[in-house]
């Protein structure tokens, strides 16, 4: 069995006449933590929709464990949590655990619940510390312990792969660390192979274990000491400060 979970193969895409992707190849595998960076405008949402097949790319192939993008049908095995998803939902008339149980339904047999549909939504809320939050309205909760709960939802139909973007935008800085550290708890006790997009470099660094860099075209791809030990972010930014001078696992 391969251990590619995603392979992306010179992937081209424009919206009109403007290129977004330009002839990006990428292959995460299984059990990799991938940050993926980029300024503004560089095309990193496109990706994960392309890789989600809402977004069909001029060029290239996708294939996802193992298989063609167009071929692919085990949609559950691949868990999504968007940007901003606390704007969409925020008012959204349902409890914790009631919207943590929305998730499972692409795994129902015959639309029928069982007992393990129940045992996967209580191990979702207990991997990420929200049991005690399950009659609370979602609009009563924070900003943190709403994408908590978004992140139960989506793991709740138990994906093997996971993709993140943007999950922290507009989040407390301090909770923003603690919830890149509660993806990495996840890589680590459950194999969950995750691809996170992220602005901020500096809160991601200690947990992935890989960084690729895209600016229409993919620009680096390689281990965080490598991205942050070349003149890239520099390059890329234009000068920006994103990352101190002090490498943060040092």
């Amino acid at each position: 069995m391969s251990d590619s979970v995603v392979e992306i193969e010179n992937l081209w895409f424009s919206y009109g006449a403007e290129p977004v992707l330009e002839g990006v190849s990428l292959t995460v595998t299984r059990g990799e933590i991938l940050g993926l960076i980029g300024p503004n405008g560089s095309g990193k949402t496109t990706l994960l929709k392309v890789i989600l097949g809402l977004l069909t790319p001029q060029r290239g192939t996708i294939r996802l464990f193992g298989q063609e993008l167009r071929r692919f049908r085990e949609r559950a095995r691949v868990g999504y949590v968007r940007q901003r998803s606390w704007d969409f939902e925020r008012n959204f008339p349902a409890s914790v655990e009631e919207l943590v149980r929305l998730g499972r339904v692409p795994r129902l047999r015959w639309g029928l619940w069982s007992r393990a549909d129940t045992a996967a939504v209580e191990r979702a809320m207990r991997a990420v510390h929200i049991e005690e939050l399950r009659a609370r309205p979602i609009s009563e909760l924070s900003g943190g312990q709403q994408q908590r709960v978004f992140l139960a939802r989506v793991l709740s139909q138990e994906p093997e792969l996971l993709l993140l973007d943007e999950p922290t935008a507009a989040i407390d800085p301090a909770v923003e660390a603690e919830f890149y550290e509660l993806l990495a708890q996840l890589n680590r006790e459950q194999g969950l192979t995750i691809l996170l997009v992220s602005h901020d470099i500096e809160a991601i660094v200690k947990q992935v274990t890989k960084i690729a860099c895209l600016n229409r075209k993919l620009l680096f791809c390689g281990t965080p000491q490598e991205c942050l030990a070349s003149d890239l972010l520099e390059r890329v930014y234009a000068g920006r400060k994103l990352v101190q001078h002090q490498h943060p696992w040092g």
